[in-house]
């Protein structure tokens, strides 16, 4: 994730995808389905897309993106969001085409209501990013301030986590 936002602040264009239903998307191959089966009373079931839970759903996803995406330059993706961001509006439209092919050819679909398209700032992995600034989203910002004073180590580490997320926001701030 701070690879993706900190070298962010040098474009002017920016679109997020957001891809509808993510793992759903991905087609479990045949001689594999066996291995993700379930019982039910009504009988044995076997899911033909990649469910919610599996422990190497996540890696498997971002590898199945990292390989649709490969060679595409201006573009970020963390799982099942695309960042594309470019210096130029020409640069731009031609990386949504490419973007917007591959997804095409993939099968896979973004969903419209998440999507942002040829913004000067658009949030991105709880960061606002665009116009030569990278910020933490307020609402975030607003979370952290109304946390109550950690009173236990557990409630420590939690708030630890939670403004840690932050802090290639404000070290990039106070150059």
């Amino acid at each position: 994730m701070d690879a993706i936002v900190t070298h962010l602040a040098q474009d002017h264009f920016f679109s997020k995808l957001d891809l509808s239903k993510g793992y759903w998307q991905v087609a479990v191959e045949e001689n594999c389905k066996h291995l993700i089966a379930f019982a039910t009373p009504s009988g044995l079931f076997q899911f033909n897309v990649m469910p919610f839970g599996l422990v190497n759903a996540p890696a498997t996803f971002n590898r199945m993106m990292r390989i649709l995406l490969k060679g595409l330059r201006h573009v970020d993706c963390y799982l099942d969001d695309i960042l594309i961001h470019t210096p130029t509006w020409e640069q731009h439209l031609n990386v949504l085409s490419a973007v917007f092919k591959r997804l095409r050819e993939a099968n896979l679909t973004a969903k419209l209501s998440k999507c942002c398209i040829a913004k000067q700032r658009v949030e991105f992995l709880g960061h606002v990013v665009g116009k030569g600034k990278l910020e933490p989203q307020l609402d975030k910002v607003e979370k952290i301030k109304a946390a109550p004073r950690p009173q236990t180590k557990k409630q420590l580490r939690s708030f630890l986590g939670l403004t840690g997320y932050y802090r290639v926001s404000y070290l990039i701030m106070l150059r």
